[in-house]
């Protein structure tokens, strides 16, 4: 690290008197009280849930895609946020700190340490138990693929730590070994849940999509692949309409056009959640004292930190009859976003994290990565699986006039190919926290954001880790480009 002022010296001294690693659970039982009855261990599930709220509610944003190209800074008065847009993060910054990340680790862990022994006892049904022991599993791993994804090499917790502050016991553990036990917990949980069709709790579908990510982020494509099959196979997932050939678009606000475009089904699956579309979603109820009002101050308001960029892109799209203009700039408004699209409450909308977009692009980009190492014989075929998936995405978005051919490609242009697959999961999955991990695992980071935003250095793709957990941390390094 750089040397301290006396001033900033001051203020951390400070700043640690007043902070620690709070792990309590947040639903309130501890680990040194007796877990007597189910509601309990429901209780502290639960709680889980809520702290990948606090998370990724604004977080998956924050991480995924205000670091990329898609957002600028609107309110230069928020530091940290313009910092971030702008390559400029400290180890200063709130965003720097995984403690949340800890947090979902920790009820986590807590489950998979009482429950075992709850079923043995016959305090709880052994098909309850899996299902619970199954979420803590999936919710653990995918804490901990953000987590590599953000940071790098991280502290592998794998029990639940008593007392509030933890840190000490904190080293961090290499990505590939987390990575493994990612691959771990995942294959554990899909052993132990079912589908049944919920939105807003891990089930087997959710563990084989982030299954699916982590070995895109692997470059395992074949991997994809496979666990794609238990995904796109399965009738109780399919896409959000959207486009509909009834209707001309048009730039006027109060036209039949954009009362459509509010009500379809692609909107509500940002503004209501819980659409056929959707694999895994963080829900928000006032009746359950919760509410999205991070994501609202981030990118929904007059005095919102984030702002959609790429307009123009977008624009010349829509002149080719893509839609997915006005779900990005409804209205023609930059203020405006998917996510609050003709809302009728601000701070209650479900934020998706995994849908089945994703996941089709997933499966194209596969088919093309594996092109360069098939037969003759069989590279035409990927490619056309490959197009023919892409088309299901821009079909969506504006019918007949956006398909593409497979005809048209040159099958060995590999640079060609992986750019279809970008440029389309950028404009299905804009602002919704993929873009700058794509970048990175596609090896286009420094290409793409040096002339945005200066970045230039691949060491500074991974966050800094926040300064108070590297001081607490009896082993915990800073990240070289932060030192």
């Amino acid at each position: 690290m750089k040397r301290f002022t006396f001033i900033q010296t001051i203020l951390l001294i400070v700043a640690v008197q007043a902070c620690s690693l709070d792990l309590k659970p947040k639903s309130s039982w501890s680990d040194n009280s007796y877990y007597a009855n189910e509601n309990q261990v429901i209780a502290v599930l639960n709680g889980g849930y809520t702290r990948m709220q606090e998370a990724l509610g604004g977080g998956a944003i924050v991480y995924g895609s205000a670091r990329s190209d898609e957002y600028y800074c609107s309110n230069t008065s928020r530091v940290e946020m313009d910092n971030i847009v702008n390559n400029g993060i400290t180890p200063y910054n709130s965003y720097a700190s995984w403690a949340a990340f800890y947090r979902v680790i920790q009820q986590a862990n807590l489950i998979l340490l009482h429950v075992p022994e709850m079923v043995e006892d016959g305090r709880i049904a052994r098909q309850n138990g899996n299902s619970y022991l199954g979420q803590a599993y999936c919710m653990r791993a995918f804490a901990y693929f953000w987590m590599v994804r953000i940071w790098g090499d991280c502290p592998l917790k794998l029990e639940a730590s008593v007392g509030s502050n933890y840190a000490k016991e904190m080293t961090r553990t290499d990505e590939g070994l987390v990575r493994k036990k990612i691959h771990e917990d995942l294959e554990t949980a899909i052993s132990l849940l079912e589908d049944n069709g919920d939105r807003v709790h891990f089930t087997k579908t959710a563990a084989w999509a982030i299954e699916a990510q982590l070995c895109a982020w692997e470059k395992d494509w074949e991997g994809v692949i496979s666990a794609n099959s238990h995904i796109l196979e399965n009738q109780d997932y399919g896409l959000a309409e959207f486009y509909n050939q009834r209707y001309t678009p048009t730039m006027t606000i109060d036209s039949d056009f954009y009362r459509y475009i509010a009500g379809s089904e692609l909107v509500r699956l940002f503004n209501e959640g819980r659409g056929k579309e959707s694999i895994f979603e963080l829900a928000y109820s006032i009746d359950d004292n919760s509410n999205s009002n991070t994501l609202y101050g981030l990118v929904g308001g007059n005095g919102e930190s984030l702002r959609p960029n790429l307009k123009n892109l977008f624009s010349t799209r829509r002149l080719e009859g893509d839609w997915r203009f006005f779900l990005n700039f409804y209205g023609n408004n930059p203020r405006w976003t998917k996510y609050f699209i003709g809302y009728t409450t601000l701070n209650t909308r479900d934020v998706v994290l995994l849908r089945l977009a994703d996941f089709i692009l997933l499966e194209a980009e596969a088919y093309i990565e594996l092109i360069h190492q098939a037969s003759a014989a069989d590279k035409g075929t990927y490619l056309e699986k490959a197009v023919e998936l892409v088309n299901q995405i821009r079909w969506r978005a504006g019918g007949d006039a956006l398909l593409l051919s497979a005809s048209s490609f040159d099958v060995d242009d590999l640079e060609s190919l992986r750019a279809v697959i970008m440029n389309e999961r950028l404009m299905e999955l804009y602002g919704e926290g993929y873009r700058y991990f794509d970048l990175i695992r596609t090896g286009k980071l420094i290409e793409v954001m040096q002339p945005v935003n200066g970045q230039y250095n691949w060491a500074s793709s991974v966050w800094p880790v926040y300064y108070t957990e590297v001081l607490y941390g009896a082993g915990i390094e800073q990240n070289q480009y932060y030192r």
